[in-house]
Parts: C-alpha cells; structure tokens; sequence
C-alpha cells in the first residue's frame, strides 16, 4: 500500500481504499505485516486432509507475549475495528470466531477449539462425550482408562506441559475429565489473550470499552465487519433473467436451476 508521489482528490475513496488495502495487508498468506496466521484447521482444509473447517473465517493471531512491537501492531488493529465500527466502514477482519469471543470476555467452547485446532479440539471432545458400554462404575472406569490410557493432566497440545501442579503424575478419569478439559481449553486459548487485549484496548480508544463489554461476540462482529450472509432465497427473488433482455433465459431454464443448485451448496464466503 503506497500512495507516494501519486496524484488523487480525496472525496473518500483513497482513505476507503486505505482502510480496505490494510485488510489485505493484514490477512492474507503472506502478509507484510505478520500477526495473523491461519488455523491449523483451515490448513489441514486446504491440504485436503480435513472435511470442512468449520468456519470460513480462519486467521488467529501470533502467540505475541513478550513481543511489544508486535503487541502495539496489535493494538492498533483494535484501533482500525474502533473505526470500522465506529464510522461503519465494515471492513473484511477475518478473524476466527473464537478471537472475537476472547475479545469481549466470553468463555470459548470445546467446539470452538475444533474449529481452530482440529486434532486437539477432537481428541478433547471424544474425551468428553464418551460414554461407556458397563453398567457399573468400576466397570466404566476400567473401560475409559484403556481408551485413555497414558492420559494426564498436561496440554494435549503438547503432550508435556502440565496443566496444575505436578499434572504430569495425575491420571484423567471419568470424574475429573471435565476439569481437564476446561484447562485444557483455558491452556490452548491462553496464547491468544495477550493480542486479543491489545486490540480491545485499541478498541477502547475509538469506542467506550463499557460498551464493547456489553457487546455479544456475534455482535460485536457484524458491527465491525456488517453482515455478510449471502441470502440466496433473497437472491432468487430479486434475480432478472435473461429474458427481459431478450435472451432465453429465465427461472425455469435448466442451466439456471443448475446454477441455484451449485450456488447454495456454496460456503458463505464461496457465494
């Protein structure tokens, strides 16, 4: 993005441009600036190895702790969604769903994770959702510790990191795997918290943090970002074919119905 030694009357379409170029600058495979990264998820969907992704947004940020360049960058990514909210310029931040969720304090979900992280969010909801085949309890245990056999109280992730105090030498059971779950989440979540409070205090500089904290998450983003569902019922309705134009086309014409087919079958950001 550089405007230098370019001429341009600014009547909003060079500072929109500005504004629209960032974005582009921010999320995309091989940006300048690097604070974004997709998930491994998504890049497990593109290598073919994964179904579906879960979602089409799918940038996290940079474990940044530490780091205070890259913190201030962050930062002043809150300060462009302060604008775009603020002066409802909706622009494209392709942030995963859990961010925003972080951003305005709500707690992220086991689902949420398996949507960022495939492998642990999977393992961690196999944990949890398992159920047992033995009526009795000792029964039921013996049948979870050989599905989960070597399983401790240390980050998935990582297989090493304990998650409490001496977690390394604590089993997971059935009684305790909820709470092992909830660190879990918390552990992975924990390397996104530093950049999502940086760009909520960014936030805070265009808008009133009290109002942000009133903000669902799903809130919070179609204010930032407006909203981009493509209706496709909408769509047909106000759809002009061919045929007032003179061409042989129109709502019934196969190609056209073939169309509509492949049309919702689309992902959201497909359409």
């Amino acid at each position: 993005m550089d405007y230098k030694d370019q001429d341009a009357d600014d009547w909003g379409g060079v500072y929109r441009d500005c504004l629209s170029k960032s974005m582009d600058d921010l999320f995309r495979p091989d940006p300048s600036i690097r604070l974004f990264a997709v998930t491994p998820a998504h890049s497990a969907f593109i290598q073919g190895t994964l179904a579906h992704a879960g979602t089409d947004e799918f940038y996290v940020p940079l474990a940044i702790a530490g780091d205070d360049r890259a913190t201030s960058l962050m930062r002043f990514v809150g300060v462009l969604m302060g604008i775009s909210l603020r002066f409802e310029h909706y622009l494209d931040f392709k942030m995963h769903p859990i961010m925003w969720k972080l951003i305005v304090g709500e707690n992220p979900t086991i689902q949420d994770l398996e949507s960022v992280d495939h492998v642990v969010g999977a393992f961690l909801t196999r944990l949890v959702t398992w159920t047992s085949w033995g009526e009795e309890a000792q029964e039921a245990q013996a049948e979870f510790r050989a599905e989960f056999p070597l399983q401790r109280f240390v980050d998935p992730a990582d297989g090493r990191t304990p998650l409490i105090a001496d977690g390394a030498s604590i089993s997971v059971t059935l009684a305790n795997r909820s709470t092992f779950a909830k660190l879990a989440l918390q552990k992975y979540t924990s390397q996104y918290r530093v950049a999502t409070r940086a760009i909520r205090e960014g936030m805070s500089l265009i808008v009133p943090d009290r109002a942000l904290g009133l903000c669902p998450s799903r809130t919070l983003r179609a204010l930032v970002c407006g909203n981009d569902m493509i209706d496709v019922d909408v769509l047909r309705r106000h759809t002009r074919y061919g045929e007032e134009f003179g061409l042989e086309y129109n709502a019934d014409t196969d190609v056209v119905k073939f169309f509509w087919e492949v049309f919702a079958d689309m992902s959201n950001r497909e359409r």
